[in-house]
């Protein structure tokens, strides 16, 4: 049982040309994934009718610090054991394979990789605030549709920020009954990685 689930979380053997998904791809660096991860995955199969969820774990975040960042292996592990039980969901380190640190980056390969399977970018409300900031952000807008859940603390800056205008209306599904406010940042506080059994 450990190795098949371990086995779904590489990426499919025929995955060029032939792979034909909808996929909805929630990346970040899951330091630790949580709860709120799994309430947002499981909004978007109910919005976006998704054959599958898939995590990217990165390595770094270039728009976040390294210093509290626990080990990459230990947060793909964690958010693996986190997501073994739906069938639907799948965590990759496509980013740790292909030296890839930038979304953008990220999904010209696997728009390059799986050139038949339709692609979403799911990210939460304070990403939105964000975007701006990211690598190459108006290529990135043109280059994949994005489903945004609604933060409760970031929702309505998020609503006039700048990185609305990256976006074509039809290229952008806001998605405001979403109501998770589980936060990575909490749980580090708290103490999550030193107190793991």
């Amino acid at each position: 049982m450990a190795k098949r689930g371990l086995y779904k979380h590489h990426l499919p053997a025929v995955f060029s040309y032939r792979f034909k998904r909808t996929i909805g791809v929630l990346g970040g660096s899951f330091n630790p994934a949580h709860e709120g991860h799994i309430a947002l995955s499981k909004a978007a199969m109910q919005h976006g009718k998704f054959d599958q969820i898939w995590w990217l774990v990165s390595p770094q975040n270039p728009l976040k610090s390294d210093k509290d960042m626990a080990e990459f292996q230990e947060r793909l592990a964690y958010a693996r054991t986190l997501a073994q039980d739906l069938p639907w969901l799948r965590v990759f380190d496509l980013e740790s394979q292909q030296k890839h640190h930038y979304s953008y980056d990220t999904m010209m390969q696997l728009r390059k990789r799986a050139p038949l399977s339709r692609f979403t970018w799911l990210m939460g409300t304070d990403n939105l605030i964000q975007f701006p900031q990211w690598y190459r952000a108006k290529d990135m807008a043109r280059l994949v549709p994005f489903m945004v859940f609604r933060r409760k603390a970031s929702f309505y800056p998020a609503l006039g920020s700048k990185g609305r205008h990256y976006f074509q209306p039809a290229t952008l599904q806001l998605i405001s009954a979403f109501n998770h406010n589980s936060s990575a940042t909490a749980l580090r506080q708290q103490g999550f990685w030193q107190n793991r059994p």
